[in-house]
């Protein structure tokens, strides 16, 4: 694969081919997130710049200013059971895919105001929990010091927070 285009991937034979799913897998970096792979978002703007201070997300599963880009694991997830997380991360994006396909959206994208009210509110929250206080440095940080891979609340509150789309949160077209 050499690109991801807006309908799929082109392959280095110059082929383009329509895929409904793209599944990456590109190794670990704790707070890098998405660093190894060449994400371009609204307006030209590369990942690695949109989150130069650090990873951003809103539930961990979609950033700002780059629509139909679903993520598992991603930015303040880690708690607890993986496994779990993820569950719960795949039945909300499950529920984006839905509405794209029954409301016949073309993309949906998270509107920057919720995702900066929902990381203070994560960021609050883990500016409480001393073992992730600013004195510590740990690898949950990221360069500018933000902890960008905790979630400082219980499964129970993220999985009740994935369970439905707060549709004001986002912008679609």
């Amino acid at each position: 694969i050499e690109a991801v285009t807006k309908n799929g991937v082109r392959t280095s034979d110059g082929r383009e081919r329509e895929v409904d799913l793209i599944v990456y897998a590109t190794g670990f970096s704790a707070t890098k997130y998405l660093s190894a792979l060449d994400v371009t978002g609204r307006g030209g703007v590369h990942i690695d710049d949109a989150w130069s201070d650090g990873a951003l997300a809103y539930l961990g599963a979609t950033t700002a200013g780059f629509p139909n880009l679903f993520m598992l694991y991603g930015p303040n997830t880690n708690n607890g059971s993986i496994l779990e997380m993820i569950e719960h991360q795949t039945n909300h994006v499950l529920l984006h895919v839905r509405r794209l396909a029954e409301e016949g959206l073309r993309w949906i994208d998270v509107r920057p105001e919720a995702q900066a009210a929902y990381n203070e509110r994560v960021q609050d929250a883990i500016a409480a929990v001393d073992v992730w206080n600013h004195e510590v440095n740990g690898y949950y940080r990221s360069a500018s010091g933000r902890v960008v891979t905790q979630w400082p609340f219980s499964m129970t509150d993220f999985k009740t927070m994935t369970e439905k789309i707060d549709p004001d949160a986002f912008e679609v077209g």
